[in-house]
């Protein structure tokens, strides 16, 4: 097989991997789902909410930029 080819095969493997690891991360928060609505009250529930859309933003904002310093220094 060629270099290429080989390079080609790996970069299906590993979006491939990157697809199941978001598909799984979905599904169990799917999964979670019925545990959440049991367990918390609607208002216990929005300021469950509120703190995963924080978390995610500030986690975006830190990332920011990481990937092109890795790549310059």
């Amino acid at each position: 097989m060629s270099l290429m080819f080989k390079k080609i095969l790996q970069t299906f493997k590993d979006t491939f991997i990157y697809s199941i690891s978001a598909i799984a991360n979905k599904f169990v928060g799917f999964l979670l789902l019925p545990l959440y609505t049991k367990l918390l009250t609607p208002y216990e529930y929005g300021i469950w909410g509120i703190i995963e859309i924080t978390i995610t933003l500030i986690s975006t904002l830190l990332l920011l930029g990481q990937n092109q310093t890795f790549i310059r220094f």
